[in-house]
């Protein structure tokens, strides 16, 4: 009987499931870190703008969460996709 040797990856779906929850919570962290941290949303110290216009921000937060997320989610599967050298 002859062997089959596959040059797709070799890692399994449980690999690619921590992937996407690893990369899921790294885009969450990210738009905290921006958000939180960096513009100071938390203290009422962000840019003039969104103290303004508090829905911006509500819009920008919330709209920012599927970007980041998915785009590293996106990220992650292509990187389980690829092919095995």
């Amino acid at each position: 009987m002859e062997t089959i040797h596959s040059r797709y990856n070799r890692l399994s779906h449980h690999a690619l499931y921590l992937m996407l929850i690893v990369a899921f919570l790294a885009g969450i962290g990210l738009v905290r870190l921006v958000f939180v941290d960096w513009l100071k949303m938390d203290r009422g110290e962000g840019p003039q703008l969104f103290q303004e216009h508090p829905n911006l921000a509500v819009w920008t937060f919330f709209g920012s969460l599927p970007t980041s997320t998915l785009s590293l989610c996106y990220a992650a599967y292509r990187l389980w996709r690829r092919r095995d050298a």
